[in-house]
């Protein structure tokens, strides 16, 4: 449990590091409350995956629905280039400036955003 190590903290970091631990506990519960009843079956997830220069990626998984939960971030100090907005709602943003990095094809350093799209339609025309 994040909760419980947050007694563990070593005392140099104190308010910085549990700061992180509130941080990933707020992460966990979006995880909890807004994904895991939408996955499909264990052992049938679909996910994709991006890495976006050295410290980006992208991460997608389709949902039960037919919707798609997608994470994109940057696990390193510096702002990266590359990102695309993904489609759907923002449902949770690290950083209140996400929208306007995106709109550039940049996140800053250590942002995270989860975005959830709605149920794709198949095209009726489709061959």
């Amino acid at each position: 449990r994040v909760e419980s190590s947050v007694d563990e903290i070593d005392d140099a970091r104190g308010e910085e590091a549990r700061a992180e631990v509130a941080h990933l506990t707020e992460l966990l519960a979006v995880r909890r409350e807004e994904l895991v009843p939408l996955l499909t079956p264990p052992g049938r997830v679909q996910a994709r995956r991006r890495r976006i220069g050295e410290r980006g990626f992208e991460v997608s998984w389709r949902l039960a629905s037919g919707a798609r939960w997608t994470m994109i971030g940057v696990l390193g100090d510096q702002t990266t280039t590359g990102f695309t907005r993904p489609a759907g709602e923002l449902v949770f943003s690290s950083r209140p400036d996400d929208a306007g990095d995106l709109s550039r094809g940049q996140l800053a350093g250590w942002t995270v955003a989860v975005f959830r799209s709605a149920r794709q339609r198949r095209n009726a025309h489709a061959d």
